[in-house]
């Protein structure tokens, strides 16, 4: 039944046209019995305003839900400042929906390394790229395996300390650290 045709009471007409006897929209309906209960299952979850706007800026930024971005990003070490500036929120919003996901991060001395360890990375890529490689990996694998290069040349044309030439021999191969550490 449509709202429109609904009536102000039984046995008289609204304005909206309804028949007579037809029950009014403003009437408060009888009370349930006590054993009517309301059962929700299946997922179903009310969010409020500001959660469903950051669910919604998550979602345009690729994710399924506000959840799957937190734990993404914080994988991957973001900051909580990145966080709050890619959901246009604020840093402690965001330390409150972490710690409500249960979502355990890693200590700032652990996230530094890592983004130094990035960043390290992606130095040694554009080197490797200016000297002709389409990545570090292949840049080692040449230099190391077919050249036989010792690590200590290795370092300097990479401009780098040998135990970072060690350390990325170890995690990215070839694995002939053993050969050509002279």
């Amino acid at each position: 039944m449509a709202w429109s045709s609904l009536v102000t009471s039984p046995g008289r007409s609204s304005r909206c046209g309804g028949a007579p006897g037809t029950p009014s929209a403003w009437e408060t309906p009888p009370a349930a019995p006590a054993d009517r209960r309301l059962v929700l299952s299946g997922g179903f979850t009310v969010i409020d305003r500001q959660q469903r706007r950051l669910h919604d800026r998550a979602h345009a930024l690729g994710f399924v839900d506000l959840g799957s971005y937190l734990v993404a990003p914080s994988r991957s070490d973001a900051s909580l400042t990145q966080l709050a500036g890619e959901l246009h929120t604020t840093i402690d919003v965001i330390r409150r929906l972490i710690d409500q996901a249960g979502i355990h991060r890693s200590s700032p001395k652990v996230r530094s390394a890592r983004q130094r360890r990035r960043a390290t990375d992606q130095r040694l890529t554009q080197r490797a790229a200016q000297l002709g490689f389409p990545n570090l990996q292949a840049y080692l694998s040449d230099r190391v395996t077919r050249q036989a290069w010792p690590l200590a040349q290795v370092a300097g044309e990479l401009g780098i300390h040998q135990d970072t030439v060690t350390d990325r021999l170890d995690r990215y191969g070839p694995s002939a650290t053993t050969q050509t550490a002279r």
